[in-house]
């Protein structure tokens, strides 16, 4: 067995370990749960002496462990994993560069960030948690430079006056918004924009939620 042989075995054995502690040893609600048929992960926990196999890729592996909120490369561990953390959640973090590269949102390959679950107790929507790092001080002194934010993708619709992250003409920012009758405000540290409600230039990705972050930076 060549090291790529070797490899592909560790995280068949180890996916099989995520589905029984995980999903209760239940592929259909893996499957269901990672919007993929459930055949696809059948044939992924297959041995590799079987020819209809299916790999476990680098990047499918990077994709569970992202949608799981589990270490980055857990998957390629050989020794025996803990795949519940009854602590902390381990969340995504925006590619801030590669976003505004391609005018759109793309999460980092390899980083993520580790927040303990007592910050999420009140969150039903944690799949829709991502972190973002603040890259500069236009949001002072609401937020500072490296700040990390939480964005809860469930939450869209405008509240006045809460920080969202938003993109405007293909850029991403954290912006404090306000609407009223059908104009969005947008406010930073000295600038206000105005847009219509539904104008393409403007997308709402979600809200920074307040909670977490008052939690996070005080304790």
């Amino acid at each position: 067995m060549n090291e790529q042989e070797k490899l592909q075995q560790i995280r068949k054995e180890n996916l099989k370990k995520i589905i029984k502690d995980r999903f209760g040893n239940k592929v259909e609600a893996y499957a269901d749960f990672m919007g993929k048929n459930k055949y696809v992960i059948y044939a992924m926990l297959w041995e590799i002496s079987n020819p209809n196999h299916r790999k476990i890729t680098d990047q499918a592996a990077r994709v569970i462990e992202q949608k799981l909120g589990l270490e980055l490369f857990l998957l390629d561990k050989g020794d025996d994993i803990d795949v519940v953390d009854d602590d902390n959640l381990i969340i995504p973090l925006i590619d801030y560069q590669e976003s505004n590269n391609m005018h759109d949102l793309h999460i980092h390959e390899y980083e993520r960030i580790k927040l303990p679950k007592v910050l999420f107790s009140n969150i039903n929507s944690i799949q829709e948690l991502i972190g973002f790092k603040i890259p500069n001080m236009d949001m002072f002194p609401h937020f500072s430079l490296g700040d990390i934010v939480v964005i809860n993708r469930a939450k869209r619709i405008v509240e006045d006056d809460h920080a969202y992250l938003v993109r405007i003409d293909g850029k991403f920012y954290i912006r404090i918004l306000k609407t009223v009758n059908k104009t969005l405000y947008i406010y930073s540290l000295n600038k206000e924009q105005q847009f219509e409600l539904d104008s393409d230039r403007v997308k709402i990705y979600g809200i920074v939620d307040v909670e977490i972050r008052k939690k996070l930076y005080t304790g």
